[in-house]
């Protein structure tokens, strides 16, 4: 095996290090959605205005999933769904906060506002 120089191996610990934050703050995310129970947003690329409640809070290795009951209010009017499912991407995800009763999702080019 090749001998790593230190400037290498402390790219590989700083990238490990990293990885790991950011998976802590990925659950830290994950627990504080599974204790609201309303949250709404605005999509501005398709002009939705979007509130869910009575959901539930699951996870794959990409993504975070809301599922539960939405109401819609588009252009058309307000439209209600059931079982909508609302994707929060964890790729490029950098930080979140918890700010004066909503949380404000902070990725590498945009921030998604959830109104609590």
């Amino acid at each position: 095996m090749l001998n790593k120089t230190n400037w290498e191996k402390e790219i590989i610990d700083n990238a490990k290090s990293y990885q790991k934050e950011n998976e802590e703050m990925i659950q830290r995310l994950v627990q504080k959605l599974r204790t609201i129970s309303l949250f709404g947003t605005y999509i501005k690329k398709e002009n939705i205005a979007l509130a869910m409640e009575n959901f539930t809070v699951e996870e794959n290795e990409y993504n975070i999933f809301i599922t539960g009951q939405a109401c819609f209010d588009t252009d058309e009017g307000e439209d209600f769904i059931d079982n909508c499912i609302f994707g929060i991407s964890k790729m490029g995800l950098i930080n979140w906060t918890d700010d004066f009763g909503d949380i404000e999702l902070e990725y590498i080019d945009d921030i998604v506002v959830l109104e609590l």
